[in-house]
């Protein structure tokens, strides 16, 4: 232990620090979004699947906690959206290994535009409202396609979310429906990550790390959570995924020219 944190770069661990902040304050004050702050932040001083596994350990205990403060909730969530989930997993155990065969520039793309994407579907879609009697459909083919986006992208939830919110849940239901999906595909990618390599004992400890700086993030975006509207920091976070993801979009495209 003391010879592999003699060994992390001072760089490495600010950047982290930094990333979790900011992810924890996002998932504190809205619930959800983790991921889509932190892997991209963690790509200024590692590559995608490094990132990827640095965020495990954060996003897997962020959703357990939010899981475990409503436990008649989370009953209910699972219950009713198993069919998403189900699909999902399994879809997503099968394709994970792809994040190895592409190379990390090119990743670095796909996971800009996966980025943006989801910031788009959320503007021009602000109403769309999925009916409850669709679900049984639907919930399986979103599953599914959302396992394939997680195997490229490792964001398995953008278009689950995104399905949820659709369906206008209340505030504590929709917490807690995207906690379950989120920890459900992040076990799937922390058993994946260990098996082809990537989750090593580096990054395993800098997962673990991580977590102080966003026990605080959390904690902060608690804070403000109750003091401003969600609406009002929703386009707060979707102005600053959309400039991650610019970001990333252009820092892949000039490295592959």
């Amino acid at each position: 232990m003391g010879e592999l944190l003699a060994n992390l770069e001072p760089f490495v661990l600010v950047v982290v620090a930094a990333a979790m902040l900011a992810g924890g304050f996002v998932k504190g004050t809205t619930g959800y979004g983790l991921p889509f702050i932190t892997i991209p932040i963690l790509t200024i001083a590692m590559n995608v699947p490094e990132a990827i596994s640095v965020s495990m350990f954060p996003i897997l205990l962020a959703n357990v906690y939010q899981l475990a403060r409503a436990p008649a909730v989370t009953k209910a969530a699972v219950a009713r959206f198993w069919p998403l989930v189900v699909p999902m997993v399994a879809v997503l155990a099968l394709t994970v290994p792809l994040l190895g065969v592409i190379t990390p520039d090119v990743l670095m793309i796909v996971v800009g535009v996966a980025a943006m994407s989801f910031v788009l579907f959320t503007l021009v879609t602000p109403n769309l409202r999925v009916k409850k009697r669709n679900e049984r459909w639907l919930s399986p083919v979103l599953g599914v396609v959302s396992g394939a986006i997680g195997g490229l992208t490792s964001f398995y939830g953008t278009l689950a979310v995104a399905y949820v919110t659709a369906l206008k849940l209340e505030k504590e239901e929709f917490v807690v429906t995207a906690s379950l999906i989120l920890l459900s595909g992040g076990l799937t990618m922390i058993v994946a990550l260990n098996r082809m390599g990537f989750f090593a004992a580096e990054q395993a400890l800098l997962s673990t790390l991580a977590l102080v700086p966003l026990y605080i993030g959390m904690q902060v975006g608690q804070v403000i959570r109750a003091r401003i509207s969600q609406q009002a920091f929703s386009r707060v976070i979707l102005l600053l995924l959309a400039a991650v993801g610019v970001s990333m979009i252009l820092r892949g495209v000039l490295a592959v020219l």
